[in-house]
């Protein structure tokens, strides 16, 4: 990390923070929903996702990059996943809680239509990259 004591302290602080909190949001959510909607679980399950994201992110910083570059390289390829899908699941949950799904000749429908095949040809070619570069 960085040496200095309280810039390193704070960094883990956060991202420790961060991965209880998204993990407490993601299982309120899923267990405390009234309808269980698809929108629900992909807001539930992209919280999770977020969290499996700042558990990579927190062994990332807690780890000396000159002493494991094995366990490093596994963390950091652990956390692509999540960066891919969380901000589209996002995306998606938006446009179900503001009734993209519900009206088909709305004009959020209209506004969003192209945006959302954008966005599915963006992730399937980020997960093409992921799978391309990680072969199992």
């Amino acid at each position: 990390m960085t040496g200095i004591f309280w810039l390193d302290w704070a960094l883990i602080a956060v991202s420790l923070f961060n991965t209880m909190l998204l993990l407490w949001m993601g299982l309120t959510v899923l267990l405390n929903a009234n309808r269980r909607d698809w929108g629900v679980w992909l807001m539930g399950g992209g919280m999770l996702v977020a969290t499996v994201f700042f558990i990579s992110h927190s062994a990332i910083l807690g780890q000396e990059l000159a002493m494991n570059f094995d366990g490093l390289n596994f963390w950091w390829r652990a956390g692509w996943f999540p960066v891919t899908v969380a901000p589209f699941a996002w995306y998606v949950a938006v446009l179900w809680f503001s009734g993209f799904w519900a009206d088909p000749q709305s004009a959020l429908r209209r506004r969003h239509r192209a945006v959302l095949w954008i966005m599915v040809a963006w992730l399937a070619g980020l997960l093409a990259l992921l799978v391309a570069a990680n072969p199992i």
